[in-house]
């Protein structure tokens, strides 16, 4: 039996706010009994969004400003205006809301949660994780876009957080961890890439199997990759785009000749999986970890399916305590005092 969890959502953010954000809250509830949903966002648009939809599950908290996509992080912390994405990490902060999920401006949502949540003692900034669908096991790698510019020593706080989430989502104490470069040398890549290199090797409580390349992403041979920002979301980007391209050339050639068309009729089923494993709406949503709350980033232009799969490893990351178990696992930890 799974445990009852209340998740805020950001309903009016993103590329597609309301028309994908509410079909996607309905989904999400329909396919989870034990799931309870608060709408953050217009009241008014929002009831008009649901129309004659009734769940009990689903209430309305307000929120009367929004948030511009473009905006600039440090402005919006400065500004006092109640916008979904205060008002829903208000509500984790509170404990009204188990944690929350929002498609909208990534810096935003980020200097906004530090400030309601605050961070895991020894650690600066959040750091945006997700699942890579690696044929095998599990992979996650981070950071995926919030942070560009990364010290060593910041890389070295995401690998020690992606080693405690693999532990609290899968039980594996020890994990893989691999640090993302142009080459396997501990002599690749930019000062801080190499220096990681070395904080990761001398780290006896990181089993550290060196520095791996783009094309190896997928192999399932790391079940922690850590890397800056920068190229942890160009590198997203560009498999979710092969993803794409891959898909449609398929589609176009299974529909080139009557041959082709009747080997698509008899593959339905192994075409079918296969489009799910390569969806990226499959693994929509990335973890915003080192906060002291669950906070799950979606993509900007989530559709319906991605947006119900974000809420889904939201409530996901609730129920297996993740913040607890990060927090415990780092109580003990001193803050990082390294300059470079």
């Amino acid at each position: 039996m799974t445990a009852e969890v209340r998740l805020a959502v950001d309903v009016m953010s993103g590329d597609h706010g309301l028309r994908s954000s509410i079909p996607a809250a309905v989904r999400a509830v329909d396919a989870d009994p034990e799931l309870s949903l608060t709408l953050v966002g217009d009241q008014a648009l929002i009831t008009a969004a649901l129309g004659r939809t009734h769940n009990s599950r689903l209430s309305l908290l307000p929120a009367s400003a929004t948030v511009a996509m473009d905006a600039s992080p440090l402005d919006v912390l400065r500004d006092s205006s109640d916008n979904p994405l205060r008002i829903g990490l208000d509500a984790v902060a509170a404990g009204s809301a188990a944690g929350m999920v929002s498609a909208g401006n990534t810096g935003a949502l980020m200097v906004l949660a530090r400030q309601a949540l605050g961070m895991l003692p020894g650690f600066s900034r959040p750091a945006l994780c997700s699942a890579l669908p690696v044929s095998n096991g599990h992979s996650y790698m981070l950071d995926l876009g919030a942070n560009v510019d990364c010290r060593a020593a910041q890389l070295h706080e995401f690998a020690r957080l992606g080693i405690a989430l693999v532990s609290a989502l899968h039980a594996d104490a020890t994990p893989a961890v691999a640090l993302l470069s142009n080459g396997h040398e501990a002599t690749k890549g930019n000062d801080q890439i190499r220096l990681c290199y070395q904080y990761l090797q001398d780290d006896p409580e990181v089993n550290f199997i060196g520095s791996i390349e783009a094309n190896e992403l997928l192999s399932g041979n790391a079940a922690v990759v850590v890397c800056d920002g920068m190229l942890g979301n160009i590198a997203l980007k560009a498999m979710e785009g092969t993803a794409a391209h891959a898909a449609r050339r398929l589609e176009s050639q299974l529909g080139s000749s009557l041959a082709a068309r009747l080997a698509a009729k008899l593959l339905t089923g192994p075409l079918a999986s296969w489009r799910t494993t390569i969806d990226p709406a499959s693994y929509s949503g990335a973890f915003m970890l080192g906060l002291n709350g669950v906070v799950v980033k979606s993509h900007g232009h989530s559709d319906g399916d991605s947006f119900a799969n974000a809420i889904a490893q939201t409530a996901l990351c609730v129920r297996n305590k993740m913040v607890p178990t990060l927090q415990q696992h780092f109580k003990v930890d001193a803050a990082e005092t390294r300059l470079f």
